[in-house]
């Protein structure tokens, strides 16, 4: 199985936006219309980790895509654990970025999220074509926090449906950031991603 890698640098996410555009191809749930991103047919998996403090929001972004001219409603979402990682996050903020362009979130902190910044709304309708969901995640207390991404509940022609948006993310809660502090989730943030990369190719 050829695996698709977003490629990290730091605690930031290094996306080529053109190329998402370029190369994009999309799988759906079987269940509903609306997709997941893929590149190749096989499931595009983001990644990164951020330093936060206790209760403060590690914000990334994951993807969906409406192949319909028509719109679908995003009710809620539920962060997917990762496999064999724990604790897992707790999801604190959930938007869609109204902004394709400047609507991606490598990896910052605090919500709203003011670098880049960009408009965002909350949950509703969505039409057509590639949307950027930003979210934010949480720790109680010092340690690694993981997430797969999102499980997206929506509503369609009076229907409820699930869509799943890979995210492999880490976020790493230190009282004190420092340079050393996050280095063993730097260090793991590839395996998480492969890890996440095997979960979405099931």
């Amino acid at each position: 199985m050829t695996r698709h890698r977003v490629a990290t640098i730091g605690c930031a996410l290094v996306i080529v936006a053109a190329g998402f555009l370029a190369m994009r191809s999309f799988i759906g749930s079987a269940a509903g219309p609306l997709q997941a991103l893929s590149i190749g047919g096989q499931p595009t998996v983001t990644g990164g980790s951020v330093a936060v403090t206790p209760g403060q929001s590690a914000d990334f972004t994951a993807y969906v895509y409406n192949p319909l001219t028509t719109p679908v409603t995003l009710v809620s979402a539920t962060i997917i654990p990762v496999d064999g990682y724990a604790p897992t996050a707790k999801l604190a903020h959930v938007a869609i970025s109204t902004s394709t362009d400047d609507g991606i979130v490598g990896a910052d902190v605090g919500w709203p999220i003011t670098h880049p910044a960009f408009p965002d709304k909350p949950l509703g309708p969505i039409g057509h074509g590639q949307h950027n969901i930003v979210f934010g995640i949480t720790g109680g207390a010092v340690g690694y926090y993981y997430a797969a991404g999102l499980r997206i509940r929506y509503l369609y022609q009076g229907r409820f449906y699930y869509v799943t948006a890979w995210s492999a993310v880490i976020a790493c809660v230190v009282r004190h950031d420092t340079k050393r502090s996050c280095s063993a989730a730097s260090n793991a943030r590839d395996t998480v991603q492969d890890k996440v990369q095997q979960m979405a190719a099931r």
